[in-house]
């Protein structure tokens, strides 16, 4: 029972607030001027289709606003057509607020789907002890030292267009202090450096004949 009558009071919460957003948008486009006395509560009822209570509210709501002037034994009037352009304001920022609200929770239900679904996959391969394991290459790594006197040192990779000459990719340098892995085409090679590279048989000979004869 608490949750039907929580809807009702949202959806007599929404008309009130479209009522009071379409009498501030007349006033602000001057379809009603500052000092016009604006319809009676029964009028205003039947233009929109609601109680008269919901019209009270949403004038309630614009007289909050400084929008109309609500005096006892009075008609309600126009007071600032400045107020109304506020308000209508006001109410196009608060929607763009729910609006990005509510796109971040689709975003985060929609992430917590797929973190959910990543989870069970997970399980999937625990439960089954499924191992994967990386596929070998088909050629084998191959250490070639540089001469400490070899004129390949200061040289760069680009320079000595390994590739084209050997048929065979330098996966790796190793340093007296480290190790480059898929080093790009401006790496200087230095005295103590071993290249590693991988090939066919054939391409390997290639590589340690070009090295040794430089």
């Amino acid at each position: 029972m608490g949750g039907i009558k929580e809807m009702k009071q949202s959806q007599s919460q929404s008309k009130c607030l479209w009522v009071a957003r379409d009498i501030a948008g007349e006033i602000a486009k001057g379809e009603r001027q500052e000092g016009e006395a604006i319809p009676g509560m029964s009028i205003m009822a039947s233009k929109y289709g609601v109680s008269p209570e919901t019209i009270r509210r949403a004038v309630s709501i614009l007289a909050g606003k400084g929008v109309v002037e609500v005096k006892p034994q009075s008609r309600t009037r126009v007071k600032s057509v400045k107020n109304a352009l506020k308000y209508i304001s006001y109410i196009e920022k608060d929607n763009e607020l729910r609006n990005a609200y509510h796109s971040i929770r689709e975003i985060a239900r929609q992430y917590q789907e797929l973190n959910s679904r990543l989870l069970d996959t997970l399980d999937y391969f625990v439960e089954r002890k499924i191992s994967l394991s990386p596929v070998e290459s088909p050629f084998p790594n191959y250490e070639i030292p540089i001469p400490d006197d070899s004129n390949l040192i200061g040289k760069t990779i680009g320079e000595l267009k390994f590739w084209s000459n050997t048929k065979c990719t330098i996966v790796g340098i190793k340093k007296r202090d480290e190790t480059i892995i898929s080093p790009g085409p401006y790496l200087s090679f230095e005295k103590g450096d071993i290249i590693v590279v991988i090939g066919t048989a054939e391409a390997i000979e290639d590589s340690v004949k070009l090295i040794r004869q430089l």
